[in-house]
């Protein structure tokens, strides 16, 4: 590691010396300012965006000492060619009970009655004892078998905040394609799931026909569409309506929506109009997250934020779903799940899913 800091509101601390020094979150987003996203990055830079980063830039009520942001410049890169560990193992510790669920789906149902929003991602938290913190058995565990590895899966390891970051995602916030005299911009919302219980072809069918996860794909496909446009004209297109996606023991739909812009397209522009994901949010994107605050009343944090590289010449961001944070000292993963709620949900089919999504990622723990 070159350099690597932890943002909070109006501190950041140093990840390589662990000092405590005053700065702004605000700085942190003015210097994405001045990345410049049609250069080549000769050194491979990661941008970890916490999901109450919204709060700064939604402009709501902030808690002081919630992380918010982790920014690191590495000094190199190299390919491992195996990963080889012992098989970790969790240890289940608490999981929501369904009638907690149930209260918060009704409370949100209720928004949607009174139209104060369209979709809301409800999302509960999970946790585990792990039974070992050494990297390469975690890593080992989960992307051993390259099949089961999420198209965005990463993880940072930092001792100094005690926490080791890991997500096995499959979903897409931003990717940057250049072309000579311009980028194009695209995103990948997923909305809709079903497990494979029979076959991936017959999952699928059940999914594609579903009227209630057309509406949520649909709903959010044109959210990010709308935020795609903020960005630069010309507008937005729909790419792609209704794809499918597998991942262990699910299968997704999502749309592609993309952009045109100029080579002066900045990091900051692509944050401020995406982040954070439609897709574990809901529409209208800045009342959803007021709602979501008073249902949830927790901080998702690295769960549900979005993870950017900056490479060579790629340029892009996830959006951390599959995520987990796994506490250094007490062995902890907590590890959080969810779905889009809209008037079609039901209370007993999204929390059956809810599960799913778990389980895609503990499974390969067992």
């Amino acid at each position: 590691m070159e350099w690597g800091y932890a943002y909070f509101y109006s501190y950041r601390i140093d990840l390589l010396t662990g000092k405590k020094e005053e700065y702004s979150i605000h700085q942190f987003l003015n210097s994405c300012e001045d990345i410049i996203i049609a250069q080549s990055f000769t050194r491979p830079r990661v941008i970890h965006l916490f999901y109450e980063l919204h709060e700064v830039l939604y402009l709501t009520e902030i808690n002081e000492d919630v992380l918010l942001a982790i920014d690191i410049l590495y000094n190199s890169c190299r390919q491992l060619k195996s990963l080889e560990g012992k098989h970790c193992q969790l240890e289940p510790l608490s999981s929501p009970l369904y009638e907690d669920y149930e209260k918060k789906f009704k409370l949100g149902q209720e928004e949607l009655l009174k139209g104060n929003c369209y979709q809301f991602n409800l999302t509960e938290e999970f946790k585990f004892k792990v039974n070992t913190l050494h990297p390469f058995d975690l890593l080992s565990t989960l992307w051993k078998n390259s099949s089961m590895r999420g198209q965005y899966a990463h993880a940072s390891y930092l001792p100094t905040l005690d926490k080791f970051y890991v997500s096995n995602s499959p979903e897409s916030l931003f990717e940057v394609h250049k072309k000579e005299k311009e980028l194009i911009v695209q995103t990948r919302p997923i909305k809709g799931t079903v497990a494979i219980t029979d076959s991936v072809n017959k999952a699928w069918n059940q999914l594609k026909n579903s009227l209630k996860d057309q509406a949520e794909l649909f709903m959010i496909t044109d959210l990010m569409r709308n935020d795609l446009s903020k960005i630069q004209d010309p507008k937005s297109r729909v790419m792609k309506k209704k794809s499918r996606l597998t991942v262990p023991g699910l299968v997704h739909q999502y749309s592609l929506v993309e952009t045109t812009l100029n080579k002066k397209a900045n990091l900051y522009s692509l944050i401020r109009a995406l982040f954070p994901g439609g897709s574990i949010t809901g529409a209208p994107k800045k009342r959803v997250l007021e709602i979501l605050k008073d249902l949830e009343k927790r901080s998702r944090g690295f769960y549900c934020g979005s993870t950017i590289l900056l490479y060579k010449d790629a340029v892009a961001g996830s959006i951390n779903i599959r995520s987990a944070t796994i506490d250094l000292d007490s062995r902890v993963l907590s590890y959080s799940g969810g779905g889009g709620i809209t008037l079609l949900s039901k209370v007993e089919e999204e929390y059956k899913e809810m599960l799913g999504k778990v389980q895609s990622f503990t499974r390969l723990f067992y």
